[in-house]
């Protein structure tokens, strides 16, 4: 896939199931993919986001409801507030 030189990438739980040494080497890849693609990956992890996002789209209902920079992701009241906001 790699090969047609992709616009974007998409993702959907790139690493979900997979042991630890298999989610870092997933992880690592990203890391070195996102400095030539743009990757849109759908994840779960908290800290997998906050390790690998550069910004962080919240869906409420098949909405954006919220758009966080890579500065609030280490934030965990700004995370807090959304969670007390959407929940």
């Amino acid at each position: 896939v790699l090969a047609l030189e992709p616009g974007i990438i998409l993702l959907d739980e790139p690493t979900a199931s997979l042991d630890f040494r298999a989610t870092r080497n997933i992880e690592e890849l990203l890391l070195e993919l996102k400095k030539q693609y743009t990757i849109l990956a759908v994840s779960h992890s908290l800290s997998q986001t906050r390790r690998l996002a550069d910004r962080v789209f919240v869906l409420n209902d098949g909405r954006i409801t919220h758009e966080l920079d890579r500065f609030h992701l280490q934030d965990r009241d700004v995370f807090q507030k959304l969670i007390e906001e959407i929940f």
